[in-house]
């Protein structure tokens, strides 16, 4: 871990994985989010370990121990606020087949498009019938 800090700018500084230097304001706009789709590909090539998808990671010293995503300190000590999304029910864990970034038309169609679309519902008011917005989430981001 000490090498993946001093080596690594930039996913030690989003992850809040630097003790001395957290920043709330990622933990607040990271649990803003409706939901949280992470993928994992079953036969990574890239990404080491491959739990990394899902902040999963190595025990502290131990490479050949991996720890799943709720047994690490990020996830139990909440540094950016994953602990608490998954505890709302807005954590979705998803594993496909493939390497890297080698996801299906039917994957994406399953696990990713319901969350990009607009969710409408009809509503009636006084007798007048209006159409509502469902509030669905993108993947990433909080709209």
């Amino acid at each position: 871990m000490k090498g993946y800090l001093k080596s690594c700018k930039f996913l030690p500084k989003l992850n809040n994985e630097r003790p001395n230097d957290r920043n709330p304001v990622y933990k607040k706009r990271f649990t803003s989010l409706k939901n949280l789709i992470l993928i994992m590909s079953e036969n990574e090539t890239v990404i080491k370990p491959k739990e990394s998808s899902w902040f999963g990671y190595y025990e502290e010293g131990i490479t050949k121990k991996i720890l799943q995503p709720r047994q690490t300190k990020l996830y139990i000590e909440d540094w950016i606020g994953l602990k608490a999304l998954d505890k709302a029910g807005r954590v979705k864990f998803i594993k496909v087949p493939g390497t890297h970034i080698e996801v299906s038309d039917v994957d994406t169609k399953k696990y990713v498009v319901p969350y990009l679309q607009k969710k409408w519902r009809i509503v009636k008011k006084s007798g007048d019938t209006e159409a509502e917005h469902g509030g669905a989430a993108a993947v990433t981001t909080t709209t």
